[in-house]
């Protein structure tokens, strides 16, 4: 188990987005090593949550000296956001990333779009969040 990313609580208590979220980020650093300086860079917190239905799940991600802690639940005090559907959530790993940003004309990337312009996810703090966000998402992202 990668001693970076680690799951506060029990495992059955981080059921849900927050244990794929982990695997995620513990799988891509596994395979992909460079990954580990993008996470040794961030500093922060960054909130997600899920919907599907009536079904509202969250998780929190602290950010800092080279380690992700996650949390189960959106701590609501936390200033950068990222709430939508379930799958919408869960395409964020379909993002390719080049750098820190999105790979243009790429069908992960184009999905995305289409989801922020209909309102399947939602980003706040966006300006907060301008090295978080670039970060979890090359961290999440298999595409």
């Amino acid at each position: 188990m990668d001693d970076r990313v680690v799951i506060e609580g029990t495992e059955d208590e981080a059921a849900g987005i927050a244990s794929i979220l982990a695997e995620l980020i513990r799988g891509n650093l596994a395979q992909r090593p460079e990954l580990a300086r993008v996470l040794d860079r961030l500093s922060g917190a960054v909130a997600v949550t899920a919907f599907s239905g009536d079904d509202v799940v969250g998780a929190t991600l602290v950010f800092g000296g080279g380690q992700v802690r996650v949390k189960t639940g959106a701590d609501p005090e936390v200033r950068v956001r990222v709430t939508g559907t379930f799958d919408a959530i869960l395409g964020l790993s379909q993002v390719p990333m080049m750098g820190s940003l999105p790979r243009p004309f790429r069908e992960g990337t184009r999905q995305f779009n289409r989801n922020l312009h209909r309102g399947d996810v939602k980003i706040k703090g966006w300006f907060r969040g301008y090295r978080l966000l670039p970060g979890l998402l090359r961290l999440v992202s298999v595409g």
